[in-house]
């Protein structure tokens, strides 16, 4: 197998200011198609960032007697409140739904940067096409909630995996883990890669494993909710996302129906990629390393559709 390192060295910036705006315009169109917050969690996103403002960073949450947050509280999410905070002075309501255009705007010129850097043909169509292929998708990247930013981080997170960039996977890291308890995933990336680069290379890269894990360690230690945000962080993975929301609709797994209807533009893809592959005598290393990501939350998704949201991009 040869690895494919092919990169742009394209500093060209009005690519990238067209598909900001372009797609600006178009998260603007949708995001307005209602006056109200889309979906249930930006409300409380918006009003965190807004508590955090008027008290700092609050140590209790007595605001509900009947959730995980009454016990023992740790903001998990706190640097995407403070992101927020800005946007509180525009007022709640459109303070979130501005930053929900400009989160998800931010994460689709990620991609189509990451497709440009990784010498990708037609960057534009690849990334007009993720936003059209699946409407619940698209949905969940206007709800306010800092998924938009994560999947961007996982996208830098790649690209600095394959530059061997050390540095920026710390940094990258660290930002991610005081952003969204989903670094769990960011580091799920860095072990699979890890271990593709011991399978072909035959010698673990381990400044390249180590060092994110250094990076969430630091970042659990120097946090205002540490040390409550490791016992809360496992409270939230395990028995929340793991078991309590077998029981919440958005984690159920689709019916054979729906799974189609949502997902058959990237099914269809999937399916053309293996026939590539494996009309390939010599496939890339980078390929095959993606279509064993894309295969695995393929999996993880037929458990449970909240994996749609790391399958499709």
């Amino acid at each position: 197998m040869e690895q494919i390192t092919i990169e742009t060295t394209d500093k060209h910036w009005l690519p990238y200011l067209l598909v900001v705006l372009f797609f600006g315009a178009l998260m603007t169109a949708i995001q307005f198609t209602v006056p109200e917050i889309i979906g249930y969690d930006g409300y409380f996103h918006m009003r965190m960032a807004d508590l955090i403002i008027e008290n700092g960073f609050i140590q209790e949450f007595p605001f509900t007697t009947a959730s995980i947050l009454s016990g023992s509280f740790a903001n998990l999410q706190w640097l995407f409140h403070v992101i927020l905070g800005p946007f509180t002075y525009l007022g709640l309501m459109l303070g979130a739904k501005i930053a929900a255009i400009i989160s998800s705007t931010f994460f689709l010129a990620v991609f189509y940067w990451f497709l440009r850097k990784r010498g990708i043909n037609y960057p534009f169509f690849w990334t007009l096409l993720l936003t059209f292929a699946s409407v619940d998708f698209i949905y969940r990247q206007h709800l306010g909630r800092p998924l938009p930013l994560a999947l961007a981080g996982l996208f830098i997170t790649m690209y600095f995996l394959q530059k061997r960039n050390y540095k920026g996977l710390f940094i990258t890291t660290m930002l991610y883990t005081w952003l969204y308890p989903g670094v769990i995933v960011q580091l799920f990336i860095v072990l699979a890669y890890s271990l593709f680069l011991l399978s072909t290379e035959r010698k673990f890269p381990r400044k390249l494993f180590f060092l994110p894990l250094i990076g969430f360690l630091a970042a659990m230690v120097i946090n205002p909710y540490s040390p409550a945000n490791v016992s809360f962080l496992f409270t939230q993975i395990v028995k929340v996302n793991m078991l309590g929301n077998l029981f919440n609709q958005e984690w159920r797994p689709w019916s054979f129906p729906e799974l189609i209807s949502y997902n058959w533009v990237p099914l269809l893809l999937l399916a053309v990629c293996f026939f590539l592959i494996l009309k390939e005598r010599k496939a890339a290393k980078e390929g095959i390393f993606y279509l064993g990501l894309s295969l695995f939350f393929l999996i993880y998704m037929l458990k449970t559709r909240r994996m749609h949201e790391y399958f499709l991009p």
